[in-house]
């Protein structure tokens, strides 16, 4: 009973596209959709308890069951990385930029300090410096 006044509360109560109340309405969306998921997987397998049917029947079941959530899974996989791939990927794209950036200021700095010497040179000059004479 609780379940249709919810679905018509969602329908009557569903904010526009635009709307700042549109992401709340979609959590709720999704929740009550993976609910109502579980409590019909739960569902089957209490009846399964209830009838006692052969294994033949338990095993075809959760095969078709696993088989539409392997397939659920895949598609909720790609609809995130449509909707929120571009985030990571700008994310990662300017991380990149900011450590190619911190390179060259690193490299700029060692030029200004040493000059066109090679790290053989300085290692040279290290070595002849710490002689005992």
């Amino acid at each position: 009973m609780w379940e249709r006044f919810l679905q018509i509360l969602a329908l009557k109560a569903r904010p526009g596209k635009d709307h700042k109340y549109r992401t709340y309405w979609n959590w709720y969306h999704h929740t009550v959709g993976y609910v109502v998921v579980v409590l019909s997987v739960y569902n089957i397998y209490k009846g399964f308890v209830i009838l006692q049917p052969g294994s033949g029947w338990k095993i075809a079941y959760t095969a078709i069951i696993c088989a539409i959530g392997a397939f659920a899974i895949v598609m909720e996989i790609l609809q995130f990385k449509k909707r929120w791939g571009s985030l990571f990927v700008k994310k990662s794209e300017g991380l990149q930029e900011a450590n190619q950036s911190a390179f060259k200021k690193e490299i700029s700095k060692f030029m200004n300090r040493w000059g066109d010497k090679t790290p053989e040179d300085l290692e040279a000059n290290q070595s002849a410096s710490t002689e005992v004479v």
